[in-house]
C-alpha cells in the first residue's frame, strides 16, 4: 500500500503539470488558474513532508503556516519562506477575487512551487 505521502506527492505533481500546460498554452490567459495550481502542488507537498514527519497535517491552505510547522523540523525550510508568501497571497487571490492576467507572475508561481515540491520530495527521500 502506498503511503500518504506519496499519494500526496503524486498529486501535487500532477498539480504542477496542469500549471506548466496552462503556462505553455496561454500563460497570460490562464495565469489564475496556474497560481490556483501551483499552491494547491506546494500545499500538498509541504503537507506530504508534514506526514514524512509523523505530524498530522492539519486543515489549512496557509502556506506560510506550514513553513512554521516545517521548521520545527528542518530550519532549512525558511528559504522557502518568500516562495510561500508568493503563492500564499497571490494564490489567495486567484481562489477567491477577480481573475487576472500576468504571464510573469504566473512564470514565478510555477518556479515556487517547483522549489517546494522538490525540497519536499528530496527531503522525505533522505529519511527513507
Amino acid at each position: 500500500m502506498r503511503s500518504i505521502a506519496d499519494l500526496l506527492f503524486d498529486k501535487a505533481r500532477r498539480d504542477l503539470d496542469m500549471a506548466r500546460l496552462g503556462y505553455a498554452q496561454d500563460a497570460q490567459q490562464y495565469a489564475d488558474q496556474i497560481l490556483y495550481l501551483c499552491h494547491q502542488a506546494a500545499e500538498k507537498a509541504m503537507k506530504a513532508a508534514l506526514v514524512a514527519y509523523a505530524e498530522v497535517p492539519f486543515k489549512t491552505h496557509d502556506l506560510r503556516l506550514l513553513i512554521v510547522h516545517l521548521k520545527v523540523h528542518d530550519p532549512e525550510w525558511s528559504s522557502h519562506q518568500d516562495s510561500a508568501e508568493l503563492l500564499n497571497t497571490k494564490g489567495h487571490v486567484a481562489r477567491y477575487q477577480e481573475s487576472f492576467s500576468d504571464a510573469e507572475l504566473s512564470e514565478h508561481a510555477i518556479l515556487a512551487a517547483s522549489e517546494i515540491l522538490q525540497r519536499a520530495e528530496l527531503k522525505v527521500r533522505s529519511m527513507d
